[in-house]
């Protein structure tokens, strides 16, 4: 089978036209959450393909494995747009002079109070606070996963100011809040010699700014030119990072660092932007995960047999304290589990780790019907999390756990075992949070949430007299 041919151009043409349909019918494309959660759903699956197929790029890994991964990973990314349909657009369905000026208007953002420059900066410190002690806890099962949660409040203070500001049309808090957080990207960078363009902030962005309102075809223009600089810059940064992790830079203090590095990336990324063979091996290599879910396409049901649920059901096993239950199973985990699905054997050296869309663990359980269903129940939930955003807020600790639970849902995959406690832990450490703000600071509380503070005494009493 080649590239070309119906059964897989069929399915992902579908899934685009249902796309595009999808963001010019929503009013707005509100945080951006759930669009990420879609782009790295269907990127992990077919964007080397689509890629190649778009630009002419010569395909030689493209196997019949290959073939099937995109064939049923289009028709899911299509049920799972269509979950986000539902979710989104069955609350403007009624005729009722609402949902009549809520389709006129598209305005969700503008009549949301907590989006606000106060509750942006809480969330901002509160996540910066957390990503400086973030090292210290990684080790800590479930203090280490609350606090890894409670640091991605950094990226929704920084999305909530852009909101804000585009909103306010003033720009002032919102370049304050990115000359800090640009320093401590770049500062983790040189340290690790990951890229301090997160998707998981970068992607929501665009699509506040297009899409805060309604989606054009204007809107998409702006969208697909803003991905391909980014596209250019991560393969520049690809390029580039061998700098960083041959020591090249050692020696150097910061402000050197960024004279000799930042050029040379920016050099390399606009060579990058014309080469789209260079473009398409660095989709395969840090966004593509088509290559593992061949080998598993290979190997299941023929070698190894659908896990029919087992694996959702080791998450919750793993929930459970040991020191609760002294006999527990040891439950495969990381390289383990990859291996279990596809046959993958891994020097034992290697511990890079292996990041897993939704797809993986939805087939391993159960093939392309249960990719497809999985699919279109993740875009419902996680389009129905985003929606009741956009309601009136009374409990700062709800409304916290809400975006938590979100943030984790939209990540775009991983193991049960791993997504599972993440969404308690972050859910209860946001909860936790909220609550107590409310209970100590009860006023401050409300100004985050956009409410004004009760009036309090002769005021109170002046207000409640009987006229």
């Amino acid at each position: 089978m080649t590239p070309l041919d119906a059964q897989c151009l069929v399915p992902v043409a579908a899934f685009l036209t249902a796309l595009a349909l999808l963001l010019m019918r929503t009013p707005s494309l509100y945080l951006g959450l759930t669009m990420t959660c879609l782009f790295m759903v269907s990127s992990a699956s077919l964007a080397g393909y689509v890629h190649g197929v778009a630009f002419g790029v010569p395909m030689p890994w493209f196997t019949p494995a290959h073939a099937q991964v995109v064939q049923y990973s289009g028709w899911g990314c299509l049920a799972m747009a269509g979950g986000i349909a539902v979710a989104w657009l069955r609350p403007l369905a009624g005729g009722g002079p609402a949902a009549q000026r809520l389709r006129a208007q598209g305005e969700l953002l503008a009549q949301t109070p907590w989006i606000n420059p106060r509750f942006a900066w809480f969330a901002f410190l509160a996540g910066s606070a957390a990503t400086l002690v973030e090292g210290l806890t990684h080790n800590i099962a479930t203090v280490g996963t609350a606090v890894h949660a409670l640091a991605s409040m950094a990226t929704i203070g920084v999305l909530t100011m852009l909101a804000s500001s585009v909103r306010e049309r003033r720009l002032t808090q919102l370049t304050g809040m990115v000359i800090i957080y640009l320093p401590i990207l770049l500062m983790r960078a040189f340290a690790t010699g990951h890229s301090p363009l997160k998707v998981s902030l970068l992607l929501p962005a665009v699509c506040i700014v297009c899409g805060m309102r309604r989606v054009r075809l204007r809107s998409i223009v702006v969208a697909g030119l803003c991905g391909a600089v980014l596209l250019a810059i991560m393969t520049g940064w690809m390029q580039t990072r061998y700098l960083i992790r041959d020591g090249l830079l050692d020696g150097k203090n910061y402000s050197e660092k960024v004279a000799v590095f930042v050029p040379k990336w920016l050099d390399t990324a606009w060579d990058s932007a014309f080469d789209v063979t260079e473009a398409n091996r660095t989709i395969r290599a840090r966004v593509d995960m088509t290559d593992i879910l061949a080998m598993q396409v290979r190997f299941q049901p023929h070698s190894r047999p659908y896990a029919k649920g087992q694996t959702v059901l080791d998450a919750g096993v793993a929930l459970v304290p040991r020191i609760l239950w002294r006999g527990k199973p040891v439950i495969a985990g990381g390289t383990a589990f990859v291996s279990r699905y596809t046959g993958m054997v891994r020097d034992p050296k290697d511990t890079t780790s292996i990041g897993l869309p939704y797809q993986f663990e939805l087939d391993a359980n159960g093939g392309p019907v249960c990719v497809v269903a999985g699919l279109f129940i993740i875009g419902f939930v996680c389009g129905w999390l985003e929606r009741g955003l956009f309601v009136p807020a009374t409990s700062l600790g709800s409304l916290l756990a809400r975006l938590s639970i979100l943030m984790t849902l939209c990540d775009g995959g991983q193991r049960a075992d791993v997504v599972l406690p993440s969404l308690i832990a972050g859910g209860v450490c946001y909860f936790a949070l909220g609550r107590m703000t409310e209970r100590f600071a009860p006023d401050y509380g409300r100004r985050l949430l956009g409410l004004r503070p009760p009036a309090r005494g002769w005021v109170r009493s002046a207000a409640l007299a009987p006229k």
